[in-house]
């Protein structure tokens, strides 16, 4: 569907006028004579009738706030007004930076956080900490950077990565908060806004990945941590415990010891889908179809193809691994053990959206959401009936509502599978309790789940910005997603291209309609499968999820 535009160089008009309005939106307006209100918000028509923006239009800002990588502003409409904010990175007195964002409760939210800066600051930081300077805040990463990748929160060419203790810091009085665009701030403690090296975890160099700094605690915690899987070794059975000695088992330890657990077996109630929509039944969640009819638990339903698949359904997981509480806690502390990896379920989305081929639509909209579960291993998770599990939905757009000849004919989805389907926020309600309770019945958590797509523009680009551009809230678990042409660019040492490149590359079959959400995402869960066959393994995968 052409989801995604040519890299852009600094020429581009749009980096222009995302630069003078990350400018103004942050730090000038008050000084440039453009009202501002406590929220960031200004009015779109204030600004472009500033000397500075008279050759731009109200589209061209559009364009930027939708194009963004990292998400640096909000757009919104207020009786029929456009206003738009920044969303982190005030300076100025008249904007509350803190409502624009949402109060970090737990340190288990922000269980990584990671401030980026430069090798010719660290020996004053190593003194006195980290200082928000002139800003309001200090802002910090909420995961691992990975090389390429467009990072919100840090600037992609830092020297040196600090990362923080959020637990100490936050039971010392620290406040953290979170931005729309996934940034995580603090204002620190003093009057200078600062955050002494003493809640500090670790600081890294981000060039060679030498640490060059640890706090003298997480020294003596992992150090014990390694002692203690040492310890609970020792008292496991003999025919529990196979020794190896690969790093993806227990990275910190020098003899490995790969925990093999007790099979829990787990039953089900197994929940029919057709499209969108959902009600309660004693069973759990039923999801009713677009064309009226619901499914009853346990079975199948029919797509807009015709043909009959089981659809977010309950699933038994006669391979899930229980251990004891101790050793299970051992192993989260020294790396990503085994039995986390077993956790994993990989879900395969490749979503369709409104598209035109005489003109551009704005805003896109997606028209189907498409979800294929597979677990650790690449297999299909499958209902009690022993069907792959699996969604189709499809997704009433709102803002254009009619689909363009050309997008009927590139996805064969048809005006009337639309008009019958529920809007997006009803669809990201059924999906998110869905996928909750195959968590639980799985003993995962969100953690666990992992989105797989085909680039980046699923959950990158569309989801996020129409949920933005709609003020909708939507799960955090789908800010974190492998871009499958990543691991088969690095396996296979070629470029991936589309998704039909990789599968003739790979001498695999393209099943079903090209541009129809539900048979992509099949198509690239085959080529997840054919990585991790043939030796790309879960614990290399997880080494390439991408976060916003």
């Amino acid at each position: 569907m052409g989801k995604k535009g040519k890299t852009r160089d600094h020429d581009d008009p749009q980096v222009g006028l995302s630069k003078a309005l990350s400018w103004l939106l942050r730090h000038a307006a008050a000084e440039q004579g453009v009202p501002i209100r406590p929220d960031g918000f200004c009015k779109v028509s204030d600004i472009l009738s500033l000397q500075r923006f008279r050759k731009w239009n109200i589209e061209d800002v559009n364009c930027v706030v939708l194009n963004n990588a990292k998400q640096r502003f909000t757009l919104t409409e207020e009786d029929g007004i456009a206003y738009i904010r920044a969303n982190q990175g005030h300076t100025m007195c008249e904007v509350d930076e803190e409502r624009l964002l949402d109060v970090v409760k737990s340190p288990e939210e922000i269980p990584t956080c990671v401030h980026g800066t430069y090798r010719k600051f660290w020996d004053a930081i190593r003194t006195e900490g980290l200082c928000r300077m002139q800003r309001n805040h200090i802002h910090f990463m909420p995961g691992e950077p990975r090389s390429g990748e467009v990072i919100s929160g840090m600037r992609s060419n830092c020297d040196i990565l600090v990362y923080v203790d959020v637990a100490k810091a936050m039971a010392a009085g620290v406040r953290f908060y979170r931005s729309d665009n996934n940034v995580i701030l603090t204002p620190g403690l003093t009057e200078r806004g600062l955050l002494a090296p003493e809640y500090f975890l670790k600081v890294v160099d981000n060039n060679n990945g030498d640490t060059i700094f640890k706090n003298k605690e997480e020294i003596e915690s992992s150090e014990s941590n390694v002692s203690s899987v040492s310890r609970i070794c020792q008292r496991l059975p003999h025919s529990s415990i196979e020794q190896d000695t690969r790093s993806d088992v227990f990275s910190s330890s020098p003899s490995c010891a790969k925990l093999k657990g007790a099979v829990l077996d787990q039953s089900s109630n197994c929940v029919g889908v057709k499209a969108a929509g959902a009600v309660s039944t004693a069973e759990g969640t039923r999801v009713i179809g677009a064309r009226g009819a619901s499914t009853s638990s346990g079975t199948r339903a029919k797509d807009a193809g015709g043909s009959w698949s089981s659809r977010m359904d309950g699933t038994k997981d006669a391979g899930a691994t229980r251990l004891a509480d101790d050793a299970s806690q051992a192993c989260s502390s020294v790396g990503t053990s085994t039995f986390e990896q077993e956790k994993t379920v990989f879900a395969v989305i490749d979503f369709e959206a409104t598209c035109d081929d005489q003109k551009k639509i704005y805003p896109q909209e997606i028209i189907e959401f498409p979800i294929v579960f597979l677990d650790a291993s690449g297999q299909p998770l499958r209902d009690a009936q022993g069907e792959p599990l699996e969604q189709s939905v499809f997704v009433r757009p709102t803002r254009q509502p009619t689909l363009s000849m050309f997008c009927t004919k590139l996805t064969s989805i048809r005006q009337h599978d639309v008009d019958e389907a529920d809007t997006l926020p009803q669809v990201l309600e059924a999906t998110d309790r869905f996928i909750t309770q195959l968590l639980h019945k799985r003993g995962s958590t969100t953690d666990d789940i992992v989105f797989v797509t085909c680039g980046d523009w699923d959950l990158r680009t569309m989801l996020p910005k129409q949920c933005q551009f709609e003020s909708i809230k939507y799960p955090k678990y789908f800010r974190r997603w492998i871009n499958v042409k990543k691991p088969f660019e690095t396996l296979y040492t070629q470029k991936a291209g589309g998704m039909e490149n990789m599968l003739k590359k790979l001498n695999l079959k393209l099943e079903g309609t090209h541009h129809r959400g539900i048979d992509d995402s099949r198509n690239i869960a085959k080529l997840l499968r054919k990585l991790i066959q043939d030796g790309y393994h879960t614990s290399k995968l997880l080494q390439c999820i991408q976060a916003i």
